[in-house]
């Protein structure tokens, strides 16, 4: 297991990744985290994103979207906790593999305040056109 926790504005990104981590998944992630740092900021405070943030890596393969828990007894509120399933990942590489992490990291951020699939993937789609990828 690898754990890193970076400063992301005035936010705290801890990351694991967890069971049989993919490094370059890791690594990319991080990368990617670094490129766009202004704008993720900048929409995790649109969304209301609080002041901590979990990222979990894990092997499976899930469906890459809408994993976080709601506020509750195990997670207090000022922590988001988000999954994303490494396995359909593995296939991609370089900026694909980028493009896909920071598209996935997004909806997981949009989709905390928007409870709509549908209007989440339009609001990923506008904020990821805006880029300059």
């Amino acid at each position: 297991m690898i754990e890193k926790r970076v400063v992301l504005g005035n936010r705290i990104l801890g990351v694991r990744c967890s069971d049989k981590c993919n490094v370059k998944v890791y690594n990319s992630f991080f990368k990617m985290v670094d490129n766009f740092s202004h704008e993720l900021e900048k929409l995790m405070d649109e969304c209301g994103i609080p002041e901590e943030v979990m990222v979990n890596f894990r092997e499976g393969r899930g469906k890459l979207s809408g994993f976080y828990y709601l506020y509750d007894d195990i997670v207090s509120g000022n922590v988001v906790v988000m999954d994303i399933y490494t396995k359909p990942l593995l296939k991609l590489k370089g900026r694909e593999l980028d493009r896909e992490l920071l598209d996935t990291f997004v909806h997981e951020i949009i989709h905390h305040s928007v409870k709509s699939e549908r209007k989440t993937n339009e609001r990923v789609k506008e904020f990821m056109e805006g880029l300059d990828l």
